[in-house]
């Protein structure tokens, strides 16, 4: 998800000397494209923005479990069947959060999502390749976007004041899921 084009740019724009600054500022661009790429951005979408973005996820990680090879292929196999079956559970919560909170409509247009999803899938797999630690980077990528992106749509619903304490509750524990993810994937790459 890193995109070298944006980083150098901000570098460039005079931020590198003040490194969390500049970090920032790229977790912020990198949050408000693929928002934007979700297709739903108006108030009162953000839900249908955050099943848009989990969807992308889940198919990501269900891709890649197919795709696994290598070495590695049966514990990469197990790893990304985990997570994208965490993903299932909370698209249900969230499509129906979306539809008791915000709006029906917004999440009944099939169309729109599908083409959400696409948009979010091609910024999400930037690096993608079939190659196994391949696999787990990009995973690893598509992972932090999402939190990165969920941190935002938190943002706005709180500066439109329609943030309810059990829709933060279930945002916040779906961030806490993909944190375990990313906890998860970073062993798997050897990071920490």
């Amino acid at each position: 998800m890193r995109n070298p084009d944006l980083r150098e740019s901000l570098y460039l724009a005079g931020v590198g000397k003040h490194r969390r600054l500049f970090e920032n500022l790229y977790v912020e661009a990198e949050a408000t494209a693929l928002v934007a790429a979700t297709g739903y951005t108006k108030a009162g979408d953000e839900l249908a923005a955050a099943l848009v973005l989990l969807r992308a996820l889940g198919m990501i990680h269900q891709t890649n479990h197919w795709t696994s090879q290598g070495d590695t292929f049966y514990a990469d196999h197990l790893l990304f069947e985990r997570l994208y079956s965490n993903v299932a559970g909370e698209i249900d919560r969230i499509g129906e959060r979306a539809v008791g909170v915000q709006k029906a409509d917004a999440i009944r247009d099939l169309a729109m999502q599908a083409k959400g999803i696409g948009a979010v899938v091609g910024i999400l797999e930037a690096r993608a390749s079939a190659e196994a630690d391949d696999l787990v980077s990009a995973g690893l990528e598509a992972e932090q976007g999402f939190i990165t992106a969920v941190n935002a749509l938190v943002r706005q619903m709180q500066t439109a004041g329609a943030l309810s304490r059990g829709t933060d509750n279930l945002l916040a524990d779906i961030q806490d899921k993909h944190e375990e993810h990313i906890y998860l994937l970073q062993q798997r790459l050897g990071k920490k």
